[in-house]
Formats: C-alpha cells, sequence, structure tokens
C-alpha cells in the first residue's frame, strides 16, 4: 500500500540527504557531474574529470555539467545525419549554450533529495524543457508540467513518444538528452522556529489560528496546557514577538474561533468541547471580550455534542456541529446566537439539518454549510429535502441545494468564483493507494483532486495566499514527490501541486506579520525538526488600488513591459517588486507624452513580479510574469 511506501520513502529520502556529496566538498570532478546527473557513470572518467574541485554553489556546478555536456555533443560525430538536422542539432546547442550560462535553473522545492523539475513553481524551464519550448512545442512541455513534472528523460520519452520525435527531427538522441537533463539539490523555504521553539505540551495541538483586524494579535486554539513555555489553557494570543494569555481561557478543547470587532467592541467567539474554568454549566461555546479581558459563556448545560463552526452572516452568530440542544432546548446540529440581544434566535427554526454540520463558508450573500447531514428543512414547504452533506442558506430563511455527489464535508473554501471542499480521503480501490480528499466545483463541474495517506487521513483546511489556496491537513498530494500536509492551487490550474513538506497533519495555516504561521501533529517540516509549530518568511508585497487619474497604459510581456501615455501631468514612480517584496527596479516617467520600454534584465530569474504606479494624484499596480 502507498502508505507504507511513504514511510519508507521517506526514510530512504533523509538516508539520501545525508549522505549526499554537497557543492562544496573537494571531489573529483566526475563524482560532482555523477550527482548532478547519474548519465555521467556511463562515461570513463579520465584527464580533468579526475581532478579534485569544490563549487561555490549548486548553480554552478550545474554550468559545469551543461558546459561539458555541450562540449561534448558538439564533438560527436554527426556526418551521418542529414544536413537540415545537423542544422537544427548545432542550432539547439547554440540555445543551450545561452541557457546554461545564465544560471537561471529551476528550483527543487518539494523534495529532500535531489530531483529533475520540467518547470518549477515560477515557470523556470528545465535545460531539455528550455530547448522544446524555444523550437515552439510548448504544448509538450505544458503536459508534462501537468502529468509527470519530476520525471527522468528516460521515463519521459517512454511515456511521451513526442520526446523521440523532438529528438530525431533536431538530431539528437532520447539519451543525448537525458544527459542533458541535471536533477537539482533541495531549496528549503526560509523556515523559523515560532518564539522559543518550545512548541506545545506533549500532547496538546492547535486546531484553529485566527488574527485581529488590525494584524496585531494571532489566537490560537485547540487543546493543550502551555505553549512554547507560557501556561495557557487551550487559547493564546501571540504578537509575533511573545506570547499572552486570555484571562484563564478554557477547560477542554477549542475547535472555532471567529473574530468580531464593531464601534465599540472588539471580541472573540470561542466554541468547541470545553466549559469555563470555575463555570462547568458554561459549555461549549463563549464569549471573550478583547478590551475588558473577560470571558462569558453563553450556553448552558450539556449540549449532547460539540461546536464544530462559528460564522457571522446577518449580523447573527450561527453555528454548527454534533449536538442536540442549546440550553436546554432541543436545537439539534444548528444554532443562531443574536450578539444584539444576547440571545439564541427562535427564528433560526428553518435552519435545519438532519445531521452534524462541520463548516460555514459566505459565499456572496448567501451561507455555504458542509457537514454529515443528507437532507434540509425547507420552511416554507415544511418539507424535509435531499441536500448530502453541501447546501446554501440564503437571507430569506429558504436551503438552496446543488447537484453533486460528495461525501461528508470537513472544511469549505470559496476562492475566485470556485468552491473547494475538503473531505476525510475516500478509498478509491486503487491498489496504489490513491484517494480523493479535495473536490473543487468549477464552471459548474466537479473535479476531483486525488491524495495519499498521511496522518489522521483529513483535510482540515483551506488557506487563501493572494491569487493561491493552500489546503492542509493529513494527505500527501501525488505522492511524496510532490509534498505532504499541505498543497496549492492555482487560480488557473486544474489540479495542485505540494506546498510543504511535513511528516504528519498540518491542522491549521494563517498568515500573520510577513510570515505564513503552521500548526499541526508534524515533528520534521522538510527533513528539519519543528515539533508542532514552525513559520515561513514570506513577506507581502504591497498591492495598491487602481487610479484612472494615471492615464498610462502597460502592457505586459514574458520578458519586457511597454509603457504608453499622453498628457501626463507630474512625475511617476515605476517600481517593481519580486514575490519576496524585494524592489528589482525603480524609474521615473517623465511629464507629458511618451513609450518606453523596461526589459526583463540578465539577472532576473523567472517568475511572478508585481509591478507599480504612483504619483501625488494616485496610483496603479499588476502582476507581470517574467518567462525570458
Amino acid at each position: 500500500m502507498k502508505a507504507k511506501h511513504y514511510f519508507l520513502f521517506y526514510f530512504l529520502f533523509l538516508s539520501a540527504s545525508a549522505f549526499a556529496l554537497g557543492f562544496q566538498k573537494d571531489a573529483r570532478l566526475y563524482d560532482h557531474l555523477c550527482e548532478v546527473n547519474a548519465e555521467w557513470r556511463k562515461i570513463t572518467p579520465a584527464g580533468g574529470l579526475l581532478e579534485y574541485v569544490q563549487f561555490d554553489s549548486d548553480r554552478s556546478r550545474i554550468q559545469k555539467h551543461l558546459e561539458l555536456v555541450e562540449q561534448a555533443l558538439r564533438a560527436k560525430d554527426i556526418s551521418a545525419l542529414p544536413e537540415s538536422q545537423q542544422s537544427k542539432r548545432l542550432h539547439h546547442l547554440e540555445v543551450l549554450h545561452g541557457y546554461g550560462s545564465t544560471g537561471i535553473f529551476p528550483t527543487n522545492h518539494y523534495h529532500l533529495y535531489r530531483r529533475p523539475y520540467f518547470r518549477d513553481n515560477s515557470g523556470v524551464l528545465c535545460a531539455v524543457g528550455y530547448l522544446i519550448w524555444q523550437d515552439g512545442r510548448k504544448e509538450i512541455v505544458d503536459r508534462i508540467n501537468r502529468e509527470n513534472n519530476f520525471g527522468y528523460i528516460a521515463e519521459l520519452a517512454a511515456q511521451y513518444p513526442e520526446i523521440g520525435l523532438w529528438a530525431r527531427e533536431n538530431g539528437f538522441t532520447p539519451e543525448e538528452l537525458a544527459w542533458i537533463q541535471p536533477a537539482y539539490d533541495p531549496i528549503k523555504p526560509d523556515l523559523q522556529v515560532w518564539g522559543n521553539g518550545g512548541g506545545l505540551n506533549a500532547g496538546g495541538r492547535i486546531n484553529v489560528m485566527v488574527k485581529n483586524q488590525d494584524e496585531t494579535q494571532l489566537f490560537v486554539a485547540g487543546q493543550f496546557a502551555n505553549i512554547d513555555g507560557t501556561p495557557a489553557n487551550s487559547i493564546a494570543a501571540w504578537d509575533g514577538t511573545s506570547w499572552s494569555t486570555l484571562g484563564n481561557g478554557v477547560t477542554g478543547e477549542v475547535f472555532a474561533v471567529e473574530y468580531e470587532k464593531g464601534w465599540n467592541s472588539e471580541k472573540l467567539y470561542v466554541a468547541g468541547d470545553f466549559f469555563l474554568p470555575g463555570q462547568p454549566d458554561k459549555q461549549n461555546i463563549a464569549i471573550y471580550d478583547l478590551i475588558t479581558g473577560t470571558w462569558k459563556g453563553i450556553q448552558t448545560g450539556d449540549m449532547s455534542g460539540s461546536i464544530r463552526t462559528l460564522e457571522i452572516y446577518l449580523g447573527m452568530l450561527f453555528v454548527g456541529g454534533d449536538f442536540q440542544q442549546v440550553n436546554g432546548v432541543t436545537s439539534a446540529f444548528t444554532a443562531v446566537y443574536s450578539p444584539y440581544f444576547n440571545s439564541w434566535e427562535k427564528w433560526s427554526t428553518p435552519f435545519m439539518v438532519d445531521g452534524p454540520v462541520y463548516d460555514f463558508e459566505l459565499v456572496g450573500n448567501l451561507l455555504l454549510a458542509g457537514g454529515a447531514f443528507k437532507m434540509v428543512y425547507q420552511d416554507n414547504d415544511g418539507l424535509w429535502v435531499d441536500a448530502p452533506h453541501l447546501a446554501y442558506y440564503a437571507y430569506w430563511g429558504e436551503w438552496l441545494t446543488l447537484p453533486h455527489d460528495l461525501p461528508p464535508v470537513q472544511t469549505l473554501a470559496y476562492h475566485f468564483g470556485n468552491v473547494f471542499t475538503g473531505h476525510q480521503l475516500q478509498d478509491l480501490g486503487n491498489p496504489d493507494g490513491q484517494m480523493v480528499g479535495i473536490n473543487v466545483l468549477k464552471a459548474g463541474l466537479w473535479f476531483e483532486d486525488i491524495c495519499f495517506p498521511l496522518g489522521d487521513n483529513t483535510i482540515h483546511g483551506f488557506f487563501p495566499l493572494d491569487d493561491v489556496l493552500i489546503a492542509y491537513g493529513g494527505f500527501s498530494s501525488g505522492g511524496f514527490s510532490s509534498g505532504a500536509g499541505a498543497s496549492a492551487f492555482f487560480q488557473d490550474n486544474a489540479g495542485s501541486i505540494g506546498y510543504l513538506l511535513a511528516d504528519n497533519t498540518v491542522r491549521s495555516i494563517v498568515y500573520f506579520k510577513n510570515h505564513v504561521y503552521i500548526a499541526g501533529d508534524f515533528q520534521f517540516l522538510f527533513g528539519d525538526p519543528y515539533p508542532g509549530l514552525a513559520r515561513i518568511y514570506s513577506p507581502s508585497v504591497p498591492v495598491i488600488e487602481p487610479d484612472e487619474r494615471l492615464p498610462v497604459q502597460i502592457t505586459v510581456a514574458s520578458d519586457h513591459l511597454t509603457l504608453r501615455y499622453e498628457a501626463l501631468e507630474q512625475k511617476t514612480k515605476l517600481s517593481v517588486y519580486d514575490l519576496q517584496g524585494k524592489l528589482v527596479v525603480e524609474q521615473t516617467l517623465t511629464p507629458g507624452d511618451a513609450e518606453t520600454t523596461l526589459e526583463a534584465g540578465g539577472n532576473w530569474t523567472n517568475g511572478l513580479y508585481v509591478w507599480q504606479l504612483q504619483n501625488t494624484s494616485g496610483a496603479r499596480s499588476g502582476k507581470w510574469p517574467v518567462l525570458r
């Protein structure tokens, strides 16, 4: 089964990483080259290949590999080839020479070991992919990128006959292309310890993280007795440098937190399976007043279950879970609380389902509910109607159903017009252990995303990061090689790609103060110890709202921006940032009429950039995908 293979592979990959040669080691040039591409082992080393060398970076080692392969291919006798193939071969060797001299190669984000990448997340192509792309055969590159992005050429040539055809048409053999193709050392994200690195007490866990409106505090909640050495009962606050407690916290486990700020109030709704310390009758849901620093229970007595999800909708607090009653009154699975009247609303009667509710998501002026229910109650008709596991609730008190065949829904997201549902992994009966854990409603059709077992085999949530949606939980995407614990869905892509390499379940992810914060059951991320808590430095690029008072027309091409303007009244600053927030270039547009071009410089890496125009009258910004 795939689950067993995963842990075996994990051990092997860690072992392979531990015994890798490394570019800084003083070793024979031949040994360095064999590490970059095992095809060198088919060559008997002699002369300069036996000299001992070091490299200042893996990039320089790959450049030396490409340089020597190019020399060997140029020296090969090709007189038997037709003249047209000889000409094409020499042309592509010139293209290869230019590619190698730039030193811009794919980045290995998702492996603990050296691996080929046909194209990375920033759009950077490998050497062979670049040759095929520059020859106009972009459809081959796109297909391989979608279907087998980490494959070796020998494997790809067997899977895609187009590679062999392209090689023969251009005077190469598939074996020569395999010799060209490097593999890349893993590049880990800027992982950092969270706080002092103390993590949670043994057996503790974080289920949810929510930040306040001003992004000055990050609230974390779950089930723990201390966090990073600070005693805290299942909930605490982090300000970016230190921890603080929220009164005496709660006794039990927190599953959901909802933040609300009004004109004279700021509070947290906290829900789960708990009671307030010293008030055992105040159970499962309470309000923490962030201004006064006090707790107030809003539900009395046993609920015969717990609350799993919260959402503020129509000025009311909608509550879902597996409970059976609220304040001693039957109210199975759903309830509505009025903050204004400090009471549970009787009008919530039509808001009824016949099974547990695990998550809510606002979709425009509708409330999307997901869970293990099978039917919803239509008050207008006085009937229960089929709506298995997913349905919209409208503000006029009616349920709206939609056709699907989904398993019970654990979590929801609405992102760029698409609905995402997360589940416990569902076995498809495939011998390699493939399962479905995520479904996507796009353009009226449902699509499945294949997952593999990891941790608790459940999708725990979705986290939007600009135009990317991160799914996280106990799963690996596309097997270990594509990531584990979290996967990224890009707006224009049909599938996902790994975002983390975790050895166990990720329970929550949130963006806070230029970091992506991660919490879960893991002990390792990308092979390094981060027991349950970590953060990745990821500064946001400031994106400003458009202002049409800037009469500049910008045309985006893959390697340049063209700016045209007429009657520009004042000096205007053009700034370009990379996705790490670093200023790459800055220019000043002079008043009047002009047309100018900004070229992507030779030291730019392929990927996504953000341009900004700004003067005293307004500002504009946009994205610039660079692929040279």
